[in-house]
This record gives C-alpha cells, sequence and structure tokens, in this order.
C-alpha cells in the first residue's frame, strides 16, 4: 500500500471512529474511549508526579463520577418528560430543589453528574455544596468551580477556577422586577435581566450578594452587596461594594492614612474612605 493509500485509509478509519464515537459533550454524546483515555492519561501523570496513593485516590474519584453519571442517567427521562409536561425551567426548578438536599459526598457526585448532563457546561470536577439551587437551566459552570452551601444562583456564568463560599446570592441585577409606575403592581411590571458572569479565579466571600459581572482574579469580601462591576484584580467589600486594593498591586506600599484590612470594622471603614 503507498504512501497516498495509507492516509486515506487512516482518514477514514478515523471518520469512522469518529461517528460511532462522538466527541464527548455534557449531554447524551458521550465517547468512552475518549474518557477512558482521558482518565488513563492523567491516571499515569498523577502517578508519575506523586506516587501510587495519589493516583488511587484519583481511580477512586473518577470511579464515583461514572457511577454517579450512570444512576443519574435512569432520572433524565422523567426529567425529560416534565420538562415536556410543564416546561424546562419549571422541571429544572424541581429537580435542583430536590438534588440540593442530598446529603454529603454522595450529594456532591450525584449533583455534579445531573448538573453534567441538563447544563450547557458543568465542570468534571465541580463541587456544589448541599442546599444550592439554580433557577435557570442555562447556567455554565467551569472547571475546578467551588460552590459552598445554600448557595442561590440565577442565570450566571461560573469561569474557571471561581470559589463562592457559603450562603452567596448573583441574582441577574436589580431591575429583575419594575417600580416606575405606581398604578400597575410591581410583579406585573417588565424587568430586565442581565447575565452575571464571573471571571476565572475569584472567591466571594460567605454572604455576599451580587448583581452585576465580577472580573477575573477578584475578591469580594464575606457580606458584600454588588451592585456594579468589579474590575480584573479588584479587592471589594461593604454594601455597596467599594474597591480597595488591587491584587496586581499589592506590592506597592498600603496608603498611611488607611488601615490595613484585620477586622469588618476596618475593611467597612476603608470601604468608606476614611
Amino acid at each position: 500500500m503507498g504512501c497516498r493509500e495509507f492516509r486515506v485509509g487512516k482518514i477514514k478509519s478515523a471518520c469512522l471512529a469518529a461517528t460511532v464515537f462522538p466527541s464527548p459533550r455534557n449531554r447524551f454524546d458521550i465517547s468512552v474511549v475518549a474518557y477512558v483515555s482521558n482518565v488513563t492519561a492523567t491516571m499515569f501523570s498523577v502517578f508519575a508526579h506523586t506516587g501510587i496513593d495519589a493516583a488511587m485516590r484519583l481511580i477512586v474519584k473518577q470511579l464515583c463520577n461514572v457511577l454517579a453519571r450512570f444512576f443519574v442517567l435512569f432520572l433524565l427521562p422523567v426529567y425529560r418528560l416534565g420538562a415536556l409536561l410543564m416546561g424546562r425551567h419549571k422541571a429544572f426548578e424541581g429537580w435542583t430543589q430536590a438534588l440540593s438536599l442530598l446529603p454529603g459526598i454522595v450529594g456532591v457526585y450525584f449533583r455534579r453528574g445531573f448538573y453534567r448532563w441538563v447544563l450547557p457546561r458543568c465542570g468534571k470536577d465541580a463541587h456544589i455544596g448541599f442546599g444550592t439551587i439554580f433557577s435557570h437551566p442555562t447556567v455554565m459552570i467551569g472547571q475546578r468551580v467551588y460552590i459552598g452551601a445554600f448557595c442561590c444562583l440565577g442565570d450566571i456564568t461560573l469561569e474557571d477556577d471561581v470559589l463562592l463560599g457559603s450562603h452567596v446570592s448573583i441574582a441577574n441585577g436589580g431591575r429583575q422586577h419594575g417600580f416606575d409606575r405606581l398604578d400597575v403592581p410591581i410583579r406585573e411590571q417588565p424587568g430586565v435581566w442581565p447575565r452575571i458572569t464571573i471571571g476565572e479565579d475569584t472567591w466571594i466571600g460567605d454572604r455576599a450578594v451580587v448583581l452585576a459581572d465580577v472580573g477575573k482574579h477578584c475578591v469580594i469580601g464575606a457580606g458584600a452587596v454588588v451592585t456594579k462591576p468589579i474590575p480584573d484584580y479588584a479587592i471589594a467589600v461593604g454594601n455597596p461594594a467599594r474597591v480597595i486594593r488591587y491584587r496586581n498591586q499589592l506590592d506597592r506600599p498600603f496608603p498611611a492614612n488607611r488601615v490595613q484590612p484585620g477586622s469588618h470594622a476596618d475593611a467597612a471603614r476603608i470601604a468608606e474612605g476614611t
């Protein structure tokens, strides 16, 4: 066989393989071969760098992920039927509330397995804590995202390496309900629902309320209320949240007329500019 025939045959074989084993996505088009190859390569890489203990832990985690996705697979027809009967949003709302009540590590694996099936994107190693609910089936969750317990999240995008503390609320802006007219009930007035994006490597503290976009590599203090977009690298605290420092400027001397944030009172004083 000549080189040309060999290349043609190889291309045909690759096309056939791509047809039989489609590329893995978050929905039904699973590629077992690609998944196993990826896990095997990762396992050998971990073994080479950290030893057999870390490799075994990785194997156990991957096995738990596979089992969780397998068991969740049997629930998907019920979810799809509910979406047909009552609408996608209502069906998703019911399932996200039910799955949020599964405790412990079992709940983490089952929630991740379910969301990897039904969301446009959900990282294979995302952690979604107990009691956390999503209000929209269009949420996108990146790789290595950590979501603490009892969070309430709207139509949002969480980029890679985002950390959310417990009881964090991310809503779609502060104008979800219009209130300009007095002759019309607030619930009947049109609102605005912008999609909120939390940039990669951003940490949002416990009980923060986010109503606007947050940039990359940011830190949002516990209890902060974000009403305006936060730029990249910013450290923001307070209600409303104000930028007090930038992470890419931490090597600069702290202003003498400000107090280094060592407590909530100090953070509040800095946020007020005193």
